[in-house]
């Protein structure tokens, strides 16, 4: 795989954004300001822009693009996290013209240290980390498998991360402020990192079968 798959992906991530728009807004409604669904929505229909309309090779460089466009185009505290878990990944793969599963895993590592480092979160305190980093693992284990397999257990496993944060307590962001009022609410974060993953297995689905 190579450019032409990175600006795949970050197609299906404008797409997914702009379809969950909604489901995002609802859920920050509850949890927080109510903005992440349109600063997502936004900043990654920026994003699609921004790799469509550059002829770079260099896979490094468009996942710092990626970062750098989400840092102008997408202000909120979310946006912020993953600009510069972006931007880390992008320093870490710059050099290759070409990627697998074995870069994927390293992209979502990226994003996830990014995020632990600027947020000063850890897994099970109701942040994006609880369905970035089940999905992580499941990667990890399907890494031998077919692509499409690997990405599918990715998305199921961030999916049941973000469904597990409505038993969690926060101790970040407003929402934290609700002490054990907080159980109930699932975590808008966690959400959007679930679609990632969801981007990732929709771009990709069939890639291997384009290659041969």
């Amino acid at each position: 795989m190579n450019a032409k798959e990175i600006k795949r992906i970050a197609s299906a991530w404008a797409e997914v954004m702009r379809e969950n728009q909604t489901f995002l807004v609802e859920l920050d409604s509850v949890a927080g300001d109510g903005d992440i669904g349109m600063v997502l929505s936004d900043g990654f229909a920026a994003v699609d822009r921004a790799l469509q309309d550059t002829e770079e090779e260099d896979i490094g460089k468009l996942v710092y693009r990626i970062g750098r466009t989400l840092a102008a185009e997408a202000p909120s505290s979310m946006g912020t996290l993953l600009a510069s878990g972006f931007m880390q990944a992008g320093k870490a793969l710059r050099g290759n013209t070409e990627f697998g599963i074995s870069d994927l895993i390293k992209l979502m590592e990226e994003i996830g240290e990014g995020i632990m480092v600027l947020g000063g979160a850890v897994e099970g305190e109701k942040t994006s980390l609880d369905s970035l980093l089940p999905g992580l693992r499941a990667m990890r284990e399907h890494a031998s498998a077919p692509l499409g397999d690997a990405l599918l257990a990715a998305e199921k496993a961030a999916e049941q991360g973000f469904e597990n944060t409505r038993n969690m307590l926060a101790k970040h962001g407003r929402i934290a402020v609700r002490g054990e009022g907080s159980r109930t609410i699932a975590d808008p974060g966690a959400a959007a990192v679930m679609l990632l993953y969801r981007g990732l297995r929709l771009a990709l689905a069939g890639a291997e079968t384009r290659e041969t």
